[in-house]
């Protein structure tokens, strides 16, 4: 299996992203912190299995709407990954276990007894197909990531440890802010708003959420339209003497109004701890007995491209 493929498997959307474009970067051989949080994210690409801990907390005006953790074990040799999630959503909580062993990804939440299944055939074709082509990102990327980075790089603080370890940070908060960041987020948050999954509307959506969370289980996360603002962020990363990410920490800040003219102060955290660097197996659920629902394939595409 090609080493990007189970990467695809478990590590969270944003992360994969970044790996993804890093991984043609040309490092050089600066000290800077810039130079060297680039340089471990393009060595990910060395390893085999890692397990993950991560936890995320979201508050608005200071009280907790979301707080989930999760351990995850990503294998390359053995072709597998398993998650273990807690959520919290401030009233409720749930726990899920995740599997994705051959071509299935299995789904159990502390709900109910039943193992939901989805048949991954037709998406691990794809990404063979993918595999196939060029991943590595042009040099003409590194240079527009570069441009935006821009001043930046001079505010990204690199310790040496006697270790070995390298310690990467970067905290900004109000008018450290560049312009073009708080554009930005402004214009993520309210895309994100505006295109939530699980539509309530949809029955197919809340069919799926059903199964993977059982019942109802939301998250009152505001939706932020006016006077978006990025009020402070902070990026902290420790890098072990292999150049191998060991921790990765982020918190952003955001205040602005919803469509009922409400305030809102909303911060997210997010860390993740990596250990067990190539010497990471994934476990196995044997469903031999236990009682199985299928995911319906069609509700499962209406719902990532609704």
């Amino acid at each position: 299996m090609n080493k990007k493929k189970w990467l695809s498997f478990g590590i969270p959307v944003a992360a994969s992203a970044v790996l993804l474009v890093v991984s043609g970067f040309t490092v050089s051989a600066g000290t800077s912190g810039y130079e060297a949080y680039k340089s471990a994210l393009k060595n990910s690409d060395n390893i085999s299995s890692v397990t993950t801990d991560f936890a995320l907390s979201v508050t608005d005006n200071g009280k907790s709407v979301l707080d989930a953790k999760a351990n995850i074990k990503l294998d390359e040799e053995g072709e597998g990954t398993n998650a273990n999630f807690s959520i919290n959503n401030g009233t409720d909580s749930r726990q899920l276990q995740v599997y994705h062993q051959g071509d299935q990804v299995i789904v159990k939440n502390s709900a109910d007894d039943t193992y939901y299944t989805l048949d991954t055939k037709e998406n691990s074709r794809k990404i063979e197909r993918m595999e196939r082509e060029k991943w590595e990102a042009p040099e003409e990327i590194e240079n527009v990531i570069d441009a935006l980075v821009g001043n930046l790089k001079q505010q990204i603080s690199l310790e040496e440890g006697a270790d070995g370890k390298q310690e990467v940070s970067l905290h900004m908060s109000g008018n450290q802010l560049p312009p073009i960041v708080n554009a930005a987020g402004s214009l993520m948050i309210k895309f994100a708003g505006e295109h939530k999954e699980f539509n309530a509307d949809d029955n197919n959506s809340n069919s799926f959420k059903e199964q993977l969370f059982g019942e109802e289980f939301d998250a009152a996360i505001p939706d932020l339209t006016e006077d978006i603002r990025i009020e402070a962020v902070n990026i902290d990363a420790t890098i072990n003497k292999d150049n191998q990410l060991e921790h990765q920490a982020f918190e952003i800040e955001v205040t602005g109004k919803d469509e009922a003219g409400q305030a809102h102060e909303v911060k997210v955290a997010f860390k993740a701890d990596f250990t067990n660097f190539n010497g990471t197996v994934a476990e196995e659920i044997d469903l031999q007995g236990k009682k199985v629902e299928a995911i319906d394939p069609k509700a499962w595409k209406e719902r990532k491209h609704h």
